[in-house]
């Protein structure tokens, strides 16, 4: 059951600055009953009433100016939910749009869709091949992963399959773990990293059946309790 995170608006109000300054991944979802599309995106900055957010919104999920919308985060051990509404945004870059800022955030308990980060101590090399082409490939690091998407970093240039929307095959294995993870997925958003790294954001395609990523998530949760146990290192600030 969703309740309310504060009643003071202007501390809700700061969680929404935090969250852009921290550059925090979102899901956002059409209003309305039963299971929905989601497209992945980050919040950007707070201008007033508005709120900008950076990700495509596109393929399975359409969205449209004036159109409500349900926008979540993670947020220590819940998600923070809000309802809103799309703003026109003339002229914008293509990746860029905004919505109203909200009147009040919801707090959810949804521990088995809560975003996993990847502790510094515990570097995770992700294999990405463009499944149009699959002479490009590229590696990076793992940064978090979701039911939603995941979020990787890299010093190298951007392949123009990615910038194009075309879907990937993410792979990669932890410590003390057999098995191979595996997702499809697509760009939904970069952002550059003051180190001079490359933020991507990638988001699952839409699935009738999410078992199968929910199963892969709780092993990955294991795997990196493990990890926590043997190094008390991994409780340092994430990057």
């Amino acid at each position: 059951m969703a309740v309310p995170i504060d009643h003071r608006w202007r501390t809700q109000i700061a969680l929404l600055h935090e969250a852009c300054a921290r550059r925090t991944q979102v899901r956002v979802a059409p209003c309305g009953p039963g299971p929905r599309p989601h497209a992945t995106a980050a919040l950007l900055r707070i201008e007033g009433r508005r709120l900008y957010l950076l990700g495509r919104l596109e393929d399975e999920v359409r969205i449209a100016d004036d159109e409500r919308v349900e926008i979540a985060f993670a947020h220590e051990d819940a998600w923070v939910a809000f309802r809103t509404v799309v703003l026109p945004v003339p002229p914008r870059p293509d990746d860029v749009w905004a919505v109203q800022v909200p009147l009040r955030l919801v707090r959810r308990d949804m521990r088995r869709e809560a975003r996993i980060e990847m502790p510094d101590g515990l570097p995770v090399t992700v294999r990405l091949t463009n499944m149009y082409d699959r002479g490009e490939t590229f590696v990076a690091r793992l940064r978090n992963v979701s039911i939603g998407g995941l979020a990787v970093r890299s010093r190298r240039k951007t392949p123009p399959g990615c910038r194009g929307g075309q879907p990937h095959w993410i792979e990669f294995a932890l410590p003390g773990s057999p098995r191979l993870f595996e997702f499809a997925a697509r760009l939904a958003y970069l952002q550059n990293l003051p180190n001079g790294e490359i933020l991507q954001g990638w988001s699952f395609y839409a699935t009738d059946d999410n078992a199968a990523y929910l199963e892969q998530l709780e092993e990955i949760d294991r795997c990196l309790g493990a990890a926590y146990a043997d190094d008390g290192a991994a409780q340092e600030n994430r990057g």
